[in-house]
C-alpha cells in the first residue's frame, strides 16, 4: 500500500507513541548464528508463518559477575548501561546446591525491554536469603535491523526478540539449571514476557511430549503484570486506527481512571488516527520496527495472541500464583493477566492493592514491591495466602 507523506509523517509519530508506552519495561538477549527451521505449533500443526531463529545460546554466559541489591528499578538499569550482563546480587552461583527445606531451583524470567539484573536486584537477594538457589537469563537479544525496535538500541535491553526465541532459550537454561543442581523440579518467577515465557514453555513441553503432566520438572509458576492474555497498551496497541480507546493508565472497577493516560488525550488521538487511518498490516509492521517484535507479538488480538489464548491457560500439576496491579499501566486491562484453571492445576489470582491500598506499583515497579516480594515467597512456599 502506498504511503503519503502526511501518513508517513503521522506513523512516525504513532510509532514512537506507541514506543514510550511500552519503554518502561527494558531488554534483550544473547547471540548469533541464525538457522530458520519449521515450529511445531500447540495443536501439532506446523506453519512457515512460526518460522524461529535458533540462536546460539550458552545458559552460564548468559550473565557475567553480580550486581547489588537494590530497592528500585533505576539504579541497576544505569549500571546494566556499561555493564549489560550483571546478574543481580544472590544468582547464578552455579555450585549451589539446593537444600532439603528448598529443593526447587527459582528461575527469574525477566521482561521486554528488560534484563537480569534490573528486573530482579531486590527479588533474587531476598529469594537466596531464604535459602533457594536462584537462577535467571538474559534471554531474547536481537538487533535494531532484526526487528529488535529502539530499545535494541540500548546494550541492557533483553527480551525484544520473538517469543517463541526467548521460549526456546529458556527451555535451555532450565534444562542446564536441572542439570547442574541435580534438582528433578524447577519453580519459575516471572515478570511481564517473562510470565507469559513461563506458561508458554510448559505448554509447549507438553505439545512435543504428547502430554500435559508438566508436574516431572515444574512446581510453581509466579507471575507479575504478565500478559498471558496479550495486553491493548493502555489501548495504544490500536494507535492508528478509529478503534483505539485510550483506557486510562489504569482504572477503578467502575471506570474512574487512576492511571497517568486518562481519557483527556482521547479525542486528540482519535483526531490523530482519522489523519492516519493504518491498515492492520502496517500498524503490525510499525509495532515491530519501533517496540519490537516481542511487543507485536504481545498486543492483544495479534496473531500469535490469538493462537495461544485458543489452548488451556494451565496444565495438571502446576501451582500457579499470578499477581496483577490496578496500576499496571503496560498490561491492560490489569485483570487480562489472570489466568483460569484447567483440570489438575491450582490457580491463585492476587490484586497487589487487596488488602493493601497503599502499595501503587506500576508494571515496572511491582518486582520491587515488598508486598509482592513476600507474596513470591509465600507461594514458593507452597502458603500462596
Amino acid at each position: 500500500m502506498k504511503t503519503s507523506p502526511l501518513q508517513s509523517a503521522a506513523i512516525l509519530t504513532s510509532a514512537l507513541i506507541l514506543s514510550v508506552t511500552t519503554i518502561t519495561q527494558t531488554p534483550h538477549a544473547v547471540a548469533d548464528n541464525t538457522a530458520v527451521e519449521s515450529e511445531q505449533l500447540l495443536d501439532g500443526s506446523t506453519s512457515s508463518a512460526t518460522e524461529k531463529t535458533t540462536l546460539a545460546f550458552d545458559p552460564q554466559s548468559t550473565t557475567q559477575g553480580n550486581g547489588s541489591e537494590h530497592s528500585n528499578f533505576i539504579s541497576p538499569f544505569l549500571e546494566t548501561l556499561t555493564n549489560p550482563l550483571l546478574a543481580p546480587a544472590g544468582a547464578n552461583d552455579w555450585g549451589c546446591r539446593p537444600s532439603p527445606q528448598h529443593p526447587n531451583p527459582v528461575i527469574l524470567i525477566h521482561g521486554t525491554w528488560e534484563n537480569a539484573y534490573d528486573n530482579w536486584a531486590a527479588m533474587s537477594p531476598a529469594l537466596k536469603r531464604d535459602g533457594y538457589c536462584v537462577f535467571t537469563p538474559n534471554v531474547g537479544r536481537i538487533s535494531f535491523v532484526e526487528q529488535g525496535g529502539v530499545g535494541a538500541l540500548l546494550p541492557n535491553t533483553f527480551g525484544v526478540g520473538p517469543v517463541e526465541t526467548s521460549t526456546e532459550q529458556l527451555s535451555q537454561f532450565i534444562d542446564h539449571v536441572l542439570r547442574v543442581t541435580g534438582a528433578k523440579k524447577v519453580d519459575l518467577v516471572g515478570h511481564s514476557q517473562g510470565g507469559l515465557l513461563a506458561k508458554l514453555y510448559t505448554l509447549r513441553r507438553a505439545s512435543q511430549n504428547h502430554t500435559d503432566d508438566q508436574s516431572a520438572n515444574v512446581e510453581n509458576i509466579v507471575t507479575l503484570g504478565a500478559d498471558h492474555h496479550g495486553t491493548t497498551g493502555s489501548g495504544f496497541s490500536n494507535l492508528g486506527t478509529e478503534q483505539m480507546v485510550v483506557e486510562g493508565s489504569l482504572s477503578t472497577p467502575d471506570g474512574t481512571p487512576i492511571g497517568s493516560t486518562g481519557g483527556h488525550v482521547d479525542r486528540s488521538l482519535k483526531d490523530l488516527n482519522k489523519l492516519i487511518n493504518l491498515s492492520d498490516t502496517q500498524r503490525v509492521e510499525i509495532q515491530k520496527w519501533v517496540a519490537g517484535i516481542a511487543v507485536a507479538e504481545q498486543v492483544a488480538n495479534s496473531e500469535f495472541v490469538s493462537k495461544l489464548n485458543e489452548t488451556e491457560d494451565t496444565l495438571p500439576g502446576i501451582r500457579y500464583t499470578v499477581i496483577g496491579s490496578e496500576f499496571d499501566n503496560i498490561v491492560t486491562p490489569f485483570q487480562s493477566t489472570f489466568l483460569t484453571p484447567g483440570p489438575g492445576a491450582v490457580v491463585h489470582n492476587v490484586v497487589l492493592q487487596d488488602g493493601c491500598r497503599q502499595d501503587q506499583s506500576s508494571h515496572v515497579s511491582m518486582s520491587y514491591s515488598p508486598r509482592a516480594i513476600d507474596i513470591v515467597r509465600n507461594a514458593l512456599d507452597n502458603h500462596p495466602n
